[in-house]
């Protein structure tokens, strides 16, 4: 099944840590039902399908009208989005990050072809995506494993989350891509693909973080440095180079509203100069450092705002 789409839309706020374990996604749907119903006067056709898992009960239902087609679906919990594919290339037809209760339609101006629908629902404290396949056969039938607190996870599940998830790499999209590495972790915890793709994904983003954290102290922005700090404490608790890091801030704590203050107007001043020389570049430059600095100097966002607004290209 493609999935690409869905996370194309996906809206995700992740407020732990990078290591924090998502709910599994895969494995547990117990039955899907897919049934085609003439209509005596044959001006549509309508399909049911139906979608149970443990965490909620899709009905879901499409009438073709030939040219155009319209989909239904109702859930026993809230809805939080939703989107739908091409079956055949994962485009995407529709789709909606807005909640619209328990149910909703689409309308589609085109002739319905097989088809995928992901649907997000609100499940207590979290979201759940639950996809499910919508194709124009006379009939189908299709039934997954028994029901189980725990069901045991396929071969296809683990190579198709593994799939997701280098695309989501390749994608430079580090953090999604690691909650599915670490969930292919928990269906199989000696997993050597998954494994290594943490490991790798580790120092990547530690990569990231410690050159923030660099730029953050070579501007004196204790805060944002030790924000930094802290996500990196995370990763590599025991390095060395975290009481330096420690230090540093510490430093700049002591002094750091009269230290911030005038590195900030210093800053200022010479995007000031810059622009009295139609240095724009320049001036842009310090503006922004200085709103790095101190992201409330009102006099350099205003000043950076009609310089955007005067120079579009910079």
């Amino acid at each position: 099944m493609g999935y690409s789409g869905f996370y194309k839309n996906l809206k995700t706020n992740y407020t732990s840590s990078l290591f924090c374990l998502i709910q599994i996604l895969f494995g547990t749907i117990n039955f899907a039902i897919g049934q085609t119903v003439p209509q005596p006067n044959l001006k549509s056709i309508t399909y049911r399908f139906q979608s149970e898992t443990v965490w909620d009960k899709l009905d879901i239902t499409v009438e073709d009208f030939h040219e155009h087609f319209r989909v239904k679906c109702q859930s026993d919990n809230a809805i939080n989005g939703w989107v739908l594919t091409r079956g055949d290339n994962d485009d995407i037809i529709s789709s909606s990050d807005k909640s619209p209760g328990d149910s909703f339609q689409i309308d589609v101006k085109a002739p319905f072809i097989s088809s995928e629908l992901t649907v997000l629902v609100n499940n207590d404290t979290q979201e759940i995506p639950m996809v499910i396949s919508l194709r124009p056969e006379k009939e189908q039938i299709w039934i997954t494993p028994t029901p189980g607190p725990q069901p045991t996870p396929s071969e296809n599940d683990l190579t198709y989350l593994l799939d997701q998830a280098q695309k989501l790499e390749n994608g430079e999209k580090h953090l999604e891509a690691l909650k599915l590495y670490l969930t292919v972790l928990k269906l199989e915890p000696h997993n050597k693909t998954a494994t290594i793709a943490v490991a790798r994904i580790q120092d990547e983003v530690l990569a990231i973080l410690i050159k923030r954290l660099e730029h953050h102290l070579e501007i004196h922005n204790a805060e944002a440095a030790q924000s930094g700090l802290t996500q990196i404490k995370k990763l590599i608790p025991t390095d060395k180079r975290i009481a330096d890091w420690q230090k540093q801030i510490d430093s700049f704590s002591q002094t750091s509203s009269q230290s911030r203050k005038a590195k900030a107007d210093e800053t200022y001043n010479l995007g000031l100069d810059s622009y009295r020389k139609d240095d724009y570049s320049s001036a842009k430059k310090f503006w922004e450092e200085t709103l790095q600095i101190d992201p409330n100097y009102l006099q350099a966002r205003q000043n950076l705002d009609r310089l955007n607004q005067e120079h579009p290209g910079l």
